[in-house]
């Protein structure tokens, strides 16, 4: 990168959560269910009359996540609905969080935190059948966790992409050692989704790009220096105008991101309360002291002791680390 300019990087992941049942209703939550709209039911599939009722396991697994990452635990926190329209999502909208998330802030790798929400996943579009889309339930109403770090901003493509995928890497080996998630990106368990921007002031931000659904490390890395590579020669060609904010996509086989649509702002989802969810006090509903009593060594604390204890060296650490 020119010594010029300056990329700043912003990371959302999402990752499904480890419970017996959906997040709204009784279903069974199965990622291997190969069956297409076998774990489903009238909350899950939006059937008039039917009502949700929160999972409280998917809740006490964001607040171990949170209380692993040194985050904030929100003692009044809500669902909302973030309404947007299509055919993945029955409702017409998500059961999400907005202003009252149950995690607030929060440090991992070098990167900080702004929040950690819950949600319900959406269904799952298959597109293999000919000019046409099926649609498979099962996945609609999974518990969805999703963490959104503050930017952070960096003088070259190597350091910005290397610091995101370090991130989420380490994330992936919190939410296995949790045991809250399987987080496998290559099942969509977990999705990296960076959002990037390019300025000459490093006390400014460019205009927010967002690549979605990146489902390998290798890919989230080379999608996210490719994205630099490309603003930065649009603004040395004197094309700057034609960096808008929108969300993109990335194609493995030609190693470039491609436009997918206009990214949304939070006002164009009209999030208000969800009014079938109660409002949740989460310091009377969970024993905070008895879960972060239990959490297991986490990976930075078990790298520092191998290295103290035993001398082992940092590379044969990540071996056991990542075992």
């Amino acid at each position: 990168m020119a010594n010029k300019y300056y990329a700043s990087i912003g990371l959302e992941i999402h990752a499904e959560l480890k419970t017996q049942t959906k997040m709204f209703c009784a279903c069974r939550n199965n990622p291997d269910e190969e069956n297409p709209n076998t774990n489903i039911c009238p909350v899950c599939m939006a059937h008039p009359g039917a009502l949700p009722v929160a999972n409280k396991k998917a809740i006490e697994n964001v607040i171990k996540v949170g209380l692993a990452l040194n985050g904030t635990i929100a003692d009044f926190s809500e669902f909302d609905r973030k309404n947007y329209f299509y055919p993945d999502i029955p409702k017409g909208y998500q059961i999400s969080q907005y202003k009252y998330p149950i995690v607030s802030g929060g440090e991992l790798a070098g990167m900080k935190l702004t929040r950690i929400h819950l949600e319900e996943d959406t269904a799952n579009n298959k597109h293999d059948r000919g000019d046409f889309s099926l649609i498979d339930f099962n996945r609609a109403g999974v518990p969805l966790m999703e963490l959104v770090t503050e930017t952070h901003t960096y003088s070259s493509a190597e350091e910005t992409a290397e610091t995101a995928v370090n991130f989420a890497k380490e994330l992936q080996l919190v939410l296995w050692y949790l045991g809250v998630s399987e987080a496998n990106l290559e099942k969509g368990e977990m999705r990296v989704e960076p959002n990037i921007s390019i300025t000459t002031d490093p006390n400014k931000l460019g205009t927010k790009v967002e690549v979605k659904n990146l489902n390998s490390f290798r890919s989230a890395e080379r999608a996210i220096k490719y994205e630099i590579e490309r603003m930065m020669g649009l603004m040395e060609s004197g094309k700057g105008d034609e960096i808008v904010q929108e969300t993109r996509g990335w194609d493995e086989n030609k190693q470039v991101t491609f436009s997918q649509r206009k990214k949304e702002g939070s006002a164009d989802y009209r999030y208000f309360p969800d009014p079938d969810l109660p409002k949740m006090k989460l310091h009377e509903a969970f024993d905070l002291k008895k879960i972060k009593s239990e959490l297991p060594e986490l990976p930075v604390a078990k790298r520092a002791r191998y290295e103290k204890d035993f001398g082992i060296k940092a590379e044969d650490i990540e071996v056991y680390i990542n075992n």
